[in-house]
């Protein structure tokens, strides 16, 4: 399985000054608050290779990979606020989505049970859970835009660490 959350908050305190048509017009924003959340549990099938080939003695490599196909369902909520109004949106939609991993190490024996290691790993999520404009405005004072719940492509990387016992 997997669980996916992302939570952008944007905190908007000042002027916004503009000029059209040769005039100087300016707008004060103040307490503008917009808070963006996407987030699902997905559960499937993984398949996972690994290549752990010994380097010396107690030192050891590590080269690994997966491949996932998910279903689950995705969830979403924004909340945009002034000090007047607040507008929220909330979204839901069940479907499938894949993702892989590749991942590299090292790995160091301390005792013939006893293993440490840490090593990078980079993954793409496709199909995970977005926030989309579901409007084509061709102007924008024909309507308010709605955002709604779309897929789209997650990236993640980072360190590993690792301790490893057998009894």
């Amino acid at each position: 399985g997997k669980s996916l959350n992302r939570t952008t908050k944007v905190d908007v305190t000042g002027v916004l000054t503009e000029v059209t048509s040769g005039e100087l017009t300016s707008a004060t924003f103040t307490d503008h608050t917009y808070t963006e959340e996407v987030y699902g549990t997905y559960v499937g099938p993984t398949l996972r290779v690994n290549f752990d080939p010994n380097v010396t003695g107690s030192l050891s490599a590590h080269f690994g990979g997966s491949v996932q196909a998910l279903y689950g369902t995705s969830d979403m909520l924004i909340t945009q606020g002034t000090d007047a109004l607040t507008y929220t949106v909330e979204d839901s939609n069940t479907g499938f989505m894949f993702a892989g991993e590749l991942d590299a190490g090292l790995s160091m024996a301390l005792s013939p049970n006893i293993q440490i290691g840490a090593g990078v790993f980079a993954g793409m999520t496709s199909g995970a859970p977005i926030v989309t404009n579901a409007n084509s405005i061709t102007d924008a004072l024909d309507s308010d835009p709605v955002v709604t719940l779309g897929q789209g492509n997650w990236q993640n990387y980072g360190l590993k660490g690792s301790i490893t016992a057998r009894f």
